[in-house]
């Protein structure tokens, strides 16, 4: 399932299931500017606020983000969300590594 993983399906990633995966990946380590532990999921409501990175030398081409910020200092991580849906849905299909 590595390379069928796209735009489309990351965004059906939700909110719960990007929690889960933030907590089991280990990537709520301190904050690197303030060393506060706790950071949140940017939302748009319900869903997780995914952010569309276009590429500068083909604008055909892009990166899908979703932010998690630090709630003292409001530090940004980004993480590719394409990897994570990759990830995640690989572990629905019994591939644990989304290879």
């Amino acid at each position: 399932m590595s390379d069928d993983v796209g735009y489309e399906d990351a965004i059906k990633i939700s909110f719960d299931q990007a929690t889960d995966y933030l907590k089991r990946m280990r990537c709520n380590r301190p904050c690197e500017a303030c060393g506060y532990e706790d950071f949140k999921i940017e939302t748009d409501g319900s869903d997780v606020a995914y952010i569309p990175i276009i590429l500068a030398k083909d604008d055909n081409l892009g990166l899908l983000y979703m932010p998690v910020s630090c709630l003292r200092c409001g530090n940004t991580r980004f993480i590719n969300a394409i990897s994570m849906a990759r990830t995640i849905l690989g572990e629905h299909t019994g591939d644990e590594h989304g290879e």
